[in-house]
């Protein structure tokens, strides 16, 4: 059973990706057309799948393939989806993604000789992240750490990290009164004396304090991966919010995510969790495909 499976019709892509999967000692299954797809889903090839990779310009590829292979994925399998325009993303109409999944944008992969190196790169980055973090990438216990202004964050996979207070926006001065992970352990809630809450989302962890997570801010292309993929989320988020005519304190009634937090994604400043994607698409009656166009 392969570990990922990727569908494209791009021979580099297939070859080389394959290559540096090896190197980590994931094995893949690479198809090159929509039907090769829906014959690997049909039998057990993707029961044990950890990611699966879909090019949505993939010769042969309709809606129906997509919710036949996701059907087909274990609920926490992870997904990358690779596209060019709106109509790729029409080939995700009326499908339903489970677990975590991820886009990637080829329109804004670096042009000229290193176009080719830059999309593999960050494919093989997500590649890894979710092949290695689905299954833990969950908050279990959080502790604070009063007299260094320090959370101590503890995962389900067993790893842990210390953030700062001051890394976390939206605290005010006073001091933390509580810190406890949501029910999901997709986030952990801070509640200070002043009154003043703030909710942290497993991956802005991650992103400060793990060099192995793939949007790592201290790695070069994960930095401008996020900046683009936040920056299109915001203008999307408000696009849609204002047409609603909703305001944004309505959209975090709606989707129980604080308003404080609601401003700084339509800011541009953060790349929502998947979580975080999904309620703000449920709150505005869209597809999460909608946030990321």
């Amino acid at each position: 059973m392969p570990d990922v499976v990727l569908a494209s019709a791009s021979n580099i892509l297939r070859r080389k990706v394959s290559r540096a999967l090896r190197d980590h000692r994931l094995g893949i299954t690479a198809v090159n057309s929509g039907s090769a797809l829906a014959h690997l889903a049909k039998g057990t090839g993707l029961a044990e799948t950890k990611v699966t990779v879909i090019d949505l310009d993939l010769p042969g590829l309709t809606a129906k393939v997509v919710r036949q292979v996701t059907a087909e994925t274990p609920p926490v399998a992870g997904f990358i989806f690779l596209w060019d325009d709106a109509e790729d993303l029409r080939r995700l109409d009326g499908v339903t993604l489970r677990g975590q999944f991820r886009f990637i944008w080829k329109v804004f992969q670096e042009t000229g000789n290193r176009k080719t190196e830059t999309l593999l790169n960050e494919l093989t980055q997500g590649i890894l992240d979710l092949s290695s973090w689905k299954h833990g990438a969950r908050i279990q216990d959080v502790m604070i750490e009063p007299a260094r202004d320090m959370f101590l964050i503890v995962f389900r996979n067993g790893r842990s990290y210390r953030l700062h207070k001051r890394l976390i926006p939206g605290l005010d001065r006073t001091d933390i009164k509580t810190a406890r992970p949501t029910q999901d352990g997709s986030a952990f809630v801070v509640e200070q004396e002043s009154g003043n809450t703030s909710e942290i989302p497993w991956d802005f962890v991650l992103y400060h304090l793990e060099p192995e997570y793939a949007y790592y801010r201290g790695r070069r292309s994960g930095r401008r991966s996020e900046r683009i993929a936040a920056r299109r989320v915001a203008h999307r988020l408000k696009e849609i919010r204002t047409s609603l005519g909703l305001t944004a304190s309505a959209v975090a009634a709606r989707s129980g995510i604080r308003r404080p937090n609601i401003s700084r994604i339509e800011s541009g400043r953060h790349m929502p969790s998947l979580d975080t994607l999904e309620r703000l698409a449920e709150a505005l009656g869209v597809p999460v495909v909608e946030l990321v166009r």
